[in-house]
């Protein structure tokens, strides 16, 4: 006869015991299937979990109870004895196993076993290869059941219900919008160079101011005084109406003066406008809308570091105007030639205001935050957020930062995080 201990996690993991043919599996029918105490100690043990391994230890344990109850410990001719008798602690000692490990426990019943029946026709069936090889070491047979009888896993109702959500939720993404930010180039990063700044030349600016004079002259009274002595100037030097007077001459020298000295600070103002232009960059941000359905009511939030001045685009300064000369003074009768040809296009329909967006909102604290808003935005379209301008205090100031995000949107499942990268230059 052959002897069959059987290990605790072939209850446990495998199809029940009594619906396994074991002579099949021995090729014999004449075996007795054989629980250690320490199998009926760990059953007990895992029977007050309420994990899928609970659950069938206590199957288990029921289905021996009833067996042995009915006095019916047989099942297809297999039969079934529990060792009610722990093995002594001589047992560990002569084998050198451990008092305190389960696997040893199941070893020194066996080899007690063994010791009392005077039999070798023993074998350990386990699925644990740590106990497989310490049986071997000792001389003691072992076997494994085919993955066949391994019982497949078992959702549990908590299980099932998380893959349901998770099955919904996979269908709520399909069908929401994608929304997220990106530089006008398309990507997620945008490198901008360093021009170094240029130094006033005072020289450059007077020489621009003289060439400007030859193109300007001043007037004098021989333009006036001394011209062809034909009919129309004999006439003009007698009516004031129709010739140009010495005081409006005076006049025109001196607001060519006026003239001058404008554009000498026009071109102080453009070369220190040209240079803080060298210090800003321009932020111009796309949203984009990836998904498969529109998105609206969107919410945008950016956190941008400081070390600079951040602006929208309408509020940094303007170009300098560059101021127009005089015009040459005219007659009376000139200028009311002049006015009788009144200006056409004023009132064309083509005059129009375009809708403006909603600006910005713009918080300084120790750095930036920056809301924008919209309404609503089609699947696979992009829309222009209104341009920003960071402006540094000098070019050593400029280096690499990010424009953290978070994008919220009425018919998104979830906020869309995520950060742009501004690169100056080589720098990593």
């Amino acid at each position: 006869m052959k002897y069959i201990f059987i290990d605790t996690n072939i209850f446990l993991h495998f199809q029940f015991f009594d619906n396994i043919d074991w002579g099949e599996l021995l090729s014999t029918k004449d075996f007795k299937l054989i629980l250690a105490p320490i199998v009926i100690d760990e059953l007990d043990w895992h029977k007050v979990d309420n994990s899928k391994k609970g659950k069938k230890a206590r199957k288990v344990l029921q289905r021996l109870e009833e067996m042995f109850e009915s006095n019916d410990p047989n099942k297809s001719d297999n039969t079934i004895d529990i060792l009610l008798k722990k093995p002594p602690k001589d047992i560990f000692r002569k084998y050198d196993l451990v008092l305190d490990e389960p696997d040893q426990k199941l070893l020194a019943s066996i080899l007690d076993f063994i010791e009392s029946n005077k039999t070798q026709k023993v074998i350990l069936c386990t699925d644990d290869v740590g106990a497989r090889l310490r049986a071997k070491n000792k001389g003691i047979d072992v076997m494994t059941l085919p993955s066949n009888l391994r019982l497949k896993p078992e959702n549990s109702i908590k299980d099932k219900a998380i893959q349901e959500l998770k099955k919904e939720l996979v269908t709520l993404k399909s069908k929401a919008p994608k929304l997220s930010l990106l530089f006008d180039n398309g990507k997620t990063f945008k490198k901008f160079s360093k021009n170094s700044s240029e130094t006033l030349n005072l020289e450059i600016i007077e020489a621009e101011v003289e060439s400007l004079k030859e193109k300007y002259p001043y007037m004098d009274y021989t333009e006036i005084d001394n011209g062809p002595k034909d009919n129309f100037n004999i006439i003009a030097a007698l009516n004031p109406m129709i010739r140009v007077t010495r005081e409006q001459v005076d006049d025109y020298n001196k607001r060519l003066d006026l003239f001058f000295e404008k554009y000498k600070g026009y071109l102080t103002s453009k070369y220190r406008y040209e240079n803080e232009k060298k210090l800003t960059e321009l932020i111009d941000l796309l949203l984009v809308n990836n998904g498969n359905i529109p998105a609206e009511d969107i919410d945008i939030h950016l956190h941008f570091p400081d070390g600079f001045k951040l602006m929208e685009y309408e509020d940094f300064k303007k170009p300098p105007k560059e101021p127009n000369p005089p015009s040459k003074p005219k007659s009376k009768f000139e200028s009311i030639q002049s006015i009788s040809h009144f200006p056409t296009g004023l009132y064309s329909s083509s005059n129009f205001t375009p809708e403006k967006l909603n600006k910005p909102s713009i918080k300084k604290t120790n750095s930036y935050d920056v809301d924008y808003s919209r309404k609503y935005l089609k699947h696979n379209y992009t829309s222009s957020l209104e341009k920003l301008i960071v402006l540094y205090d000098s070019f050593e100031d400029m280096k690499n930062f990010e424009i953290d995000f978070i994008i919220t949107s009425a018919n998104m499942t979830s906020p869309r995080t995520g950060s742009l990268k501004v690169i100056f230059g080589n720098q990593n």
